[in-house]
């Protein structure tokens, strides 16, 4: 049947996911810019390192890998913000022109995906939660 599986490992699993799609997603939007812009490669190996992190510590469910994780997602948290102020430093200095049609500028707010995941895995790897137990079988839940 169904193995009990508790919260915090569960969004754990779900992060992996989350981290996957970021690693294909910055890949195929960043693969013609590495030439021109270097520091483009950093969201696509955060993501994928974060990926293989995430999906040691949801597998293992031990403490050393977790807290790995954990500290991996808060440097993820300092990728996003910095690909914040990358993608906008050119809106910063000549003010936001929403109306200019250029297909080539960098999302605005995208990077934002990289701190908000970070720091929902650093949230629930960085301290032990209370129990909350998910099971698969007639979807009953305890806390224990």
């Amino acid at each position: 049947m169904w193995q009990r599986l508790s919260l915090q490992r569960l969004v754990t699993w779900l992060l992996v996911g989350g981290y996957l799609t970021l690693f294909v997603e910055t890949f195929l939007d960043h693969r013609g810019t590495w030439d021109a812009h270097p520091l483009a490669y950093t969201p696509v190996v955060t993501a994928l390192l974060l990926s293989a992190a995430l999906l040691l510590a949801a597998a293992s469910w031990r403490p050393g890998p977790r807290a790995a994780a954990g500290w991996l997602c808060l440097a993820s948290v300092l990728v996003g913000l910095t690909g914040l102020v990358l993608h906008n430093e050119d809106r910063l200095e000549d003010g936001f022109d929403f109306a200019s049609g250029a297909v080539l500028i960098p999302p605005l707010l995208a990077p934002l995906a990289f701190a908000g995941l970070g720091l929902l895995g650093w949230v629930i790897l960085s301290r032990k939660w209370p129990e909350v137990l998910v099971s698969g079988a007639g979807g009953e839940s305890a806390t224990g």
